[in-house]
């Protein structure tokens, strides 16, 4: 019956030990390869194949570019090979399932598959498959608009499913992943306390002082115009596309959108050249119905007069009904910096990464650039780990610790309304501090 205790099914005590054990497995399982085993199950039926493909989905796109439905299935799955039998996961009411309809753990889960797992390897990851609400009344709610993942959590719950057939699927998803690791070198812990303004300053011109194709331009003023309008709490956010898309190719207004939820508020193009060779490129602008636009170049406040703008600009920006202001990249990008937390300038620089990891998985050369810059200045973590390897502020830890089992106390630690820092704090704790007593559920 819906709201019956799960435990009194399962072989785990409680969701902490069950989570912990299946994070092991999905981390095993990438660790040693698919069929590392030997073992003898079968060849994923034609039916089992046809479904596999469809959760793939766009992780078979070149790039491949994330798949939630995969990412979903193969955490549902993982939670079965934990259990050592086929979890229902179709029927509300199931005694595999919570009163909510779901796995208990399943979106803490999802976040460490993709945060641990994937993204360490290069591999095209959400930020959680199952952190939508749209999961809140169980998989196959109405509200729940991925067919391929419907398709699959109807495959999984067919009363003739086996567990081999479900480990089958499990290694042929973590196969296809493993296939689309790219070998970029992987970006090292940022220590954010050491990013201050002129610690940016000397990464931002050694990062650009070598053309990139203007990639690297416009990923460091994406993030840093991200991290800053996300500290204004005005829900504004940054998105950025592949430097080498056509904006109406890729149906964007600009190099960079400023979005309010989906609304679109604003376009930014984004040049490592002239900021005359953007001018073109604002009909997307004005298509988009907007009545602003920037174009942000290098050079253009010592080179660049009013006359030559007024000259160059307004008779384009006439025609589109745009107002358009030209900027100097840099200093855009400076202003940006300095009003900002240490912590945000490095995580404006996580995202450079991610958008190379993302966008340039031919071209490792240049997260290899960004990686070895960060290196030098020492802006990574590797020349502070501690050699004895014990922890270096227990006494935070404990904080830490105590606020996740608040959070598992109120039985909040998965809920769809916790923001996801304080989940990804108590999977972290949960797995870092084994040597402590549990607390009950």
């Amino acid at each position: 019956m819906p709201g019956d205790d799960w435990t009194a099914h399962s072989r785990f005590a409680n969701a902490r030990s069950r989570n912990e054990a299946v994070g092991a497995l999905l981390a095993e399982l990438f660790e040693r390869g698919p069929g590392a085993d030997n073992s003898s199950r079968g060849q994923l039926s034609q039916e089992a194949q046809a479904v596999l493909e469809d959760l793939l989905g766009p992780l078979s796109n070149d790039p491949p570019t994330a798949s939630q439905a995969a990412e979903a299935a193969l955490t549902l799955a993982a939670f079965s090979l934990a259990e050592g039998r086929v979890l229902d996961l179709r029927n509300t009411g199931s005694r595999d399932l919570n009163e909510s309809g779901r796995i208990a753990g399943d979106r803490s889960v999802g976040d460490r598959l993709c945060a641990q797992v994937l993204e360490p390897r290069n591999i095209p990851a959400t930020q959680g498959p199952l952190q939508s609400s749209s999961f809140r009344a169980g998989y196959l709610a109405p509200q729940v608009r991925n067919a391929s993942l419907r398709r699959y959590v109807a495959w999984q719950s067919e009363p003739s499913r086996t567990i081999d057939e479900l480990h089958s699927m499990a290694e042929g998803l973590a196969s296809a992943f493993l296939s689309r690791a790219s070998s970029m070198p992987l970006l090292p812990a940022l220590v954010a306390s050491r990013f201050t303004f002129t610690a940016y300053r000397q990464a931002r011109d050694r990062l650009l002082a070598t053309g990139s194709g203007g990639a690297l331009e416009q990923y460091l003023l994406a993030g840093l115009l991200n991290e800053e309008l996300s500290a204004s709490h005005s829900g504004l956010r940054v998105t950025t596309k592949n430097v080498g898309a056509n904006d109406k190719a890729s149906g964007a207004a600009g190099d960079l959108e400023i979005r309010h939820g989906l609304r679109l508020e604003g376009a930014i193009e984004v040049t490592a050249a002239s900021w005359e060779d953007k001018i073109d490129q604002l009909t997307g602008v004005a298509a988009a119905r907007l009545s602003e636009a920037v174009i942000a170049a290098p050079d253009v406040t010592n080179t660049v007069s009013g006359d030559d703008l007024s000259e160059k600009v307004d008779p384009v920006a006439a025609r589109l009904g745009l107002d358009v202001a030209v900027l100097d990249l840099h200093a855009l990008m400076d202003v940006g910096a300095s009003r900002i937390t240490k912590a945000a300038r490095a995580e404006a620089f996580r995202f450079v990464y991610r958008c190379l990891a993302q966008y340039h998985r031919r071209q490792p050369e240049l997260a290899q650039r960004l990686v070895d810059i960060l290196v030098s200045l020492g802006l990574a973590s590797n020349d502070v780990v501690n050699k004895e390897g014990e922890r270096s502020a227990a006494d935070v830890d404990i904080v830490f610790m105590k606020v996740r089992d608040f959070l598992t106390a109120q039985k909040i630690a998965d809920g769809p309304d916790t923001p996801r820092a304080l989940r990804e704090l108590a999977a972290r704790l949960e797995a870092d501090s084994r040597t402590f007593d549990e607390q009950p559920e």
